[in-house]
């Protein structure tokens, strides 16, 4: 009988001590770790472009309103990864992808408060530009699963 790792064990309870701690720290380290890269490769795809095209003249403005059409793609290719190495939680990655954004502006809100005039339209743009990552992040699954399935193995992810 295959044991599930996520589970706790019998010796574990037998002992006095308890699986489940840790079993819940692996798993709220993985989703934290899912979201921190979301974020940091969501914002970097956006910024890295854009300083490129400040440095040699095309933009000018700001990151998310000059934005190139090579971050949907490198956004898409995070949603991708993370839906390869965590087939049930690609989605967390691809809505964090762009959780800063929102940060950022309600800091330039709270600082200049005629800064961001449309922000509610700003925040629903925020989320139609998840959709690259969700949408990758759903082949990337896809295909995780489907290698799994074609070796005879069930679908075991990186993180759960």
């Amino acid at each position: 009988m295959e044991q599930n790792p996520y589970q706790a064990s019998e010796a574990a309870t037998h002992y006095g001590g308890s699986s489940t701690k840790s079993v819940l720290s692996l798993r709220t380290v993985g989703i934290v770790l899912i979201v921190v890269v979301g974020v940091t490769a969501g914002y970097l795809a956006v910024r890295v472009p854009w300083e490129m095209a400040v440095t040699s003249g095309i933009a000018k403005k700001n990151m998310v309103d000059e934005m190139r059409p090579v971050s949907l793609l490198l956004l898409s290719l995070t949603g991708f990864v993370l839906g390869i190495l965590a087939p049930r939680l690609f989605w967390l990655g691809a809505v964090s992808e762009l959780a800063a954004f929102p940060v950022i502006a309600f800091w330039e809100i709270y600082h200049d408060p005629t800064s961001h005039n449309l922000w509610p339209i700003e925040f629903i743009m925020y989320g139609f530009l998840t959709i690259p990552g969700l949408v990758a992040g759903v082949v990337g699954s896809g295909i995780h699963r489907g290698v799994r399935y074609m070796l005879g193995r069930s679908a075991l992810p990186i993180f759960p």
